[in-house]
């Protein structure tokens, strides 16, 4: 299967210039669990970056532009679009009942729960739409993600991706 995610440049945003990723340095309770986490939208980078200035309270974020190097033997899972399957990883990432094990996989692409996303995923978690994990609830939650416009995220989850992740430019906003 072809991921054209993978084949352009992919965008990261901080407050925190760095040349190696340090997968330690991953936080919990992410949409695809730990992992560095890209986007092939920059402006969805610099969106980031501005909300990580925010909560840090820095005048200073950075813009970081990579390429990636395949890796043929990297196992790969792919949420075309919001589905059942996707909540219910997104959900079991962030610590609640409805978990879905694709821990397997290096790299993670699909939709990022970020604000209308986010919304419908707080929704659904809150009993909103039903009991959590009924397929009414999941059902409901779904068309209302189908109507949302969402940017896409792609999760590199092992060392071995990381490193054939190659870092092309690093842009400072302000």
């Amino acid at each position: 299967m072809k991921h054209p995610e993978l084949d352009g440049p992919l965008y990261h945003g901080t407050t925190v210039k760095f040349t190696d990723i340090d997968l330690s340095r991953a936080k919990p309770f992410k949409d695809f669990g730990l992992g560095f986490y890209t986007t092939t939208s920059k402006q969805q980078a610099e969106k980031f970056a501005r909300l990580l200035m925010k909560r840090a309270q820095s005048n200073i974020g950075y813009i970081m532009t990579f390429e990636y190097a395949h890796e043929p033997s990297a196992i790969i899972t792919r949420y075309e679009k919001p589905s059942e399957d996707w909540l219910a990883y997104v959900v079991g990432n962030r610590k609640y009942p409805d978990p879905h094990d694709a821990s397997s996989a290096d790299i993670i692409i699909g939709a990022v729960a970020d604000d209308d996303v986010g919304v419908v995923v707080t929704n659904y978690l809150s009993g909103t739409y039903g009991e959590v994990g009924t397929a009414r609830a999941k059902q409901i939650a779904i068309e209302f993600l189908l109507t949302t416009r969402y940017h896409n995220q792609v999760a590199f989850k092992s060392k071995a991706v990381c490193d054939r992740l190659i870092l092309k430019e690093v842009r400072q906003i302000v």
